[in-house]
């Protein structure tokens, strides 16, 4: 499943959106859109509606049209001064002539299709919207960021159900578009954004072009030379699935039970609807932009030279549509006084392809201008003229590393002046090639195509045959992987990753009386018996008529009792901080800590209590806590053990709680607001003692705290206190070590 989030560019200008990242949409005059919410799951459709990619520009650098598979030509519609595309595209200056860079638009369209008045539960416009788009790759106008994009978008604001699958259907297949969680979506699907490679557009969905559909009235067309007129809803036709309409089906898209649905499906006819009336909605009209090409251009897929002691030719390749007027001529001097070569047409096979090879008297101009003269204004290529390479590249395989493995290259180049040994190859270094015209490369590693360069511009790449001795195939290995060393009762498992080759088969066995499980894969397991002693296993891979074997040792050791030990503790444990239990001096392969159920106090003894120590928080209490370690061994199966056995032991430990004497107390007010509280502790580490108005430990009677210093001290001294003296003229202190003393009399 591909789901395809927002990105890049929004679509219409006359909603005019200058960039997209991945997390904003800013529109011209600062005016926010929504940011792309929900998802888009592409269903059916097919790319293939577009056929041809007219040639490039050479004044604006974008395709002179895109031709769909309905023999359907569109030009760009990038002049605001058309009307009927002025409404979908905007220049810096929209009352002067389209110029590049300068005054031309930052995106336009060579077909917009807008479904016209569609909208959803509680009267949210729908924006459904189809396009071929022109425009750049970075923000501003800038020669080389062209790109032409298949464009799919929908947008409802909000009134949807959240988080919920609504289907599409319209004239280029159907869609899955899921709402986000505010009951909206605003989803986009873009094919073809690299610069410079305009054939991508053609792998999108939007193709062939939608035009305005017949009607009774024999007056209902679009204007001459257009699709549609940029601005009336209108019927169209062109859908490859028949479906040129655009629905939207799923829980109350067009209302709840009792509201009208404003846009119901159609329930007669080709593509009837049926299903609860408010949850289809539905528009037969779309708004369409596209201008039908005034111009062909021309494509210039080759402009060389030979020369020869017998003569200079040149020799032109072009491809534009059928029909053309297009010429060469010398693109130094033009087609008038002192052209070098008189003005030859070009040769057409009918089908778009267009050939000319010209006979040059003298001297050979550095350029050619490619013309199609049936363009108005004529459409004019100029081109560089470079000689023509012809080249060979081949490589011998011997058997082995390939360190003496060679490359051989040889190349020519129609222009008989030029030294073979001037020709280069570029992906070498700028090796130049011998005076014969050949190179020899050592590689154990040829690439693909090679690559030959001249001085005079001319350029080839060529592929690389290869011919000579085959290489070994990947020779068949059997690894059992490293020996082990166990102990009983253990669950073992075989390492046989190391094998290599084309298996076909993979098997271990062992010794009698030991279950593998697992035996056909390369890693099986078995559980290691109480009886000591070593272990043989053998993996056997085949393949083909091919097998190899290889062994592993599992030596079991006997069973070792287990032994539980905790680390000495101190005679008595600060309250309230973490303590340490250690137990790494145990013996055994499973631990396992826990409290005595019996304690007065209970402790959390946090997430791991299987390792070798343990820590935790000692509580405030006044009673000891007690902490059990039990170690078993591998083979110990778990259960009850409170008593030692052969495969368990157990320890315990008490945990006696130092109790914080916090000695004389003496406490007094000024009746001015003024407390003054101090006394002594017997512990000063990391220790804080807290006081409180009354003869209970109150929170909302907090007098202050204080810190018991290294004399064992502590004062509290609270000036403007809101804390009044209470009835009994008495406080209360407690302390982190767990020191309280209730209801002191005050002085």
């Amino acid at each position: 499943m591909n789901r395809v989030v927002g990105l890049l560019r929004a679509g219409r200008t006359r909603k005019k959106v200058v960039g997209l990242t991945a997390l904003f949409l800013l529109a011209l005059g600062a005016v926010a859109i929504a940011a792309p919410s929900g998802l888009l799951t592409p269903g059916s459709g097919s790319s293939g509606g577009l056929s041809t990619v007219g040639p490039v520009n050479p004044n604006n650098g974008f395709p002179d049209w895109y031709r769909d598979s309905n023999g359907i030509d569109l030009q760009p519609c990038d002049d605001p001064q058309d009307k009927y595309c002025g409404g979908a595209v905007a220049a810096p200056d929209n009352t002067a002539p389209i110029t590049f860079p300068d005054n031309f638009p930052d995106e336009f369209f060579y077909m917009s299709a807008d479904a016209d008045s569609l909208t959803s539960a509680g009267g949210n416009k729908v924006l459904a919207s189809f396009a071929l788009e022109g425009a750049f790759a970075n923000p501003g106008i800038h020669s080389g960021d062209q790109i032409v994009f298949s464009r799919i978008r929908y947008r409802i604001n909000a009134g949807l159900a959240k988080n919920t699958d609504y289907k599409v259907t319209q004239p280029y297949g159907t869609d899955t578009v899921t709402s986000d969680d505010t009951g909206a979506l605003f989803v986009t699907q873009d094919v073809g954004v690299s610069p410079g490679d305009f054939a991508q557009a053609t792998k999108g969905r939007v193709g062939p072009f939608l035009t305005w559909a017949k009607t009774a009235d024999p007056n209902d067309l679009p204007p001459a030379n257009y699709i549609g007129d940029g601005v009336t809803p209108h019927t169209v036709t062109g859908s490859p699935v028949n479906t040129n309409f655009v629905r939207i089906q799923g829980t109350g898209i067009g209302g709840g039970p009792t509201d009208t649905n404003p846009n119901p499906c159609n329930t007669t006819g080709a593509n009837a609807y049926t299903g609860p009336v408010n949850d289809c909605i539905q528009t037969n009209n779309f708004v369409l932009v596209g201008k039908r090409p005034t111009i062909a251009g021309v494509d210039v897929t080759r402009a060389t030279y030979e020369k020869t002691a017998s003569g200079t030719e040149i020799a032109v390749t072009a491809n534009s549509k059928a029909g053309q007027d297009i010429v060469v001529r010398d693109g130094d001097n033009g087609g008038g006084p002192g052209r070098l070569f008189r003005t030859t047409p070009l040769r057409a096979d009918g089908t778009g392809r267009y050939m000319a090879y010209v006979s040059v008297p003298g001297a050979l101009p550095k350029t050619v201008d490619v013309v199609n003269r049936a363009d108005t204004p004529a459409t004019v290529k100029h081109v560089d003229l470079t000689d023509a390479l012809t080249a060979t590249a081949s490589y011998g395989v011997t058997n082995g590393s390939g360190g003496g493995d060679k490359l051989h290259v040889t190349a020519s180049s129609s222009d008989s002046s030029v030294a073979q040994s001037s020709l280069t190859l570029p992906g070498y270094g700028d090796k130049a090639l011998d005076a014969t015209g050949q190179a020899d490369i050592s590689t154990p590693a040829p690439p693909d195509t090679v690559t030959v360069k001249s001085p005079k511009g001319g350029s080839v790449t060529v592929p690389v045959t290869m011919s000579g001795q085959t290489l070994d195939p990947l020779p068949l290995i059997a690894s059992a992987g490293v020996d082990q060393t166990v102990s009983a009762g253990v669950k073992v498992t075989l390492d046989g990753t190391g094998s290599a080759g084309d298996i076909d088969s993979l098997s271990w066995s062992g010794p009698a009386g030991i279950t593998v499980s697992g035996a056909t894969t390369t890693s099986p397991t078995f559980t290691a018996p109480a009886t000591a002693g070593t272990l043989t296993f053998t993996l056997t891979v085949k393949s083909g008529t091919d097998t190899k074997t290889d062994t592993v040792d599992v030596k079991v050791n006997p069973v070792t009792p287990p032994t539980a030990v905790i680390g000495a503790v101190p005679a008595a444990v600060l309250q309230n901080l973490p303590i340490t239990l250690d137990g790494s001096a145990s013996v055994g392969a499973k631990f396992e800590w826990s409290q005595d159920p019996t304690d007065a106090t209970k402790v959390s003894l946090g997430t791991d209590t299987t390792s070798s120590k343990l820590t935790f928080l000692y509580p405030k209490t006044t009673t000891p806590v007690h902490i059990i370690l039990r170690v078993r061994s591998a083979a110990d199966t778990g259960g009850a053990c409170d008593t030692p056995t052969a495969t368990c032991d157990v320890a315990k430990v008490t945990l006696t709680p130092l109790l914080d004497n916090l000695g004389t107390i003496r406490a007094k007010n000024d009746g001015k607001g003024r407390w003054v509280v101090d006394g002594s502790s017997s512990t000063s580490e990391s220790n804080n003692v807290r006081v409180y108005a009354g003869p209970t430990i109150d929170p909302t009677k907090l007098i202050g705290s204080a810190l018991v210093d290294p004399t064992l001290a502590w004062k509290t001294d609270v000036r403007n206190s809101t804390v009044a003296v209470p009835t009994c003229r008495c406080v209360s202190v407690e302390s982190d070590r767990g020191g309280r003393q209730l209801a002191v009399p005050m002085q």
